[in-house]
């Protein structure tokens, strides 16, 4: 009969290979760091503008 001790002694953590989300930065699309464009305080037009926007770049016209 094993131990709960050699249990634990088998298993070691590996670091993990896949990517996370420090592996790649975060881009804009729109432009290097475009500070002239304000967002709005109404988050649904901000929701709206980065929704059209995600459309342009697939090349898809809303439904």
């Amino acid at each position: 009969m094993h131990s709960p001790k050699d249990a634990a002694s088998t298993f070691s953590v590996q670091p993990s290979r896949r990517a996370n989300h420090f592996s790649f930065p975060p881009t804009q699309r729109t432009g290097l760091l475009d500070s002239t464009k304000r967002r709005s305080s109404n988050q649904r037009v901000n929701l709206e503008r980065s929704f059209h926007n995600l459309l342009d770049a697939l090349s898809i016209s809303p439904v």
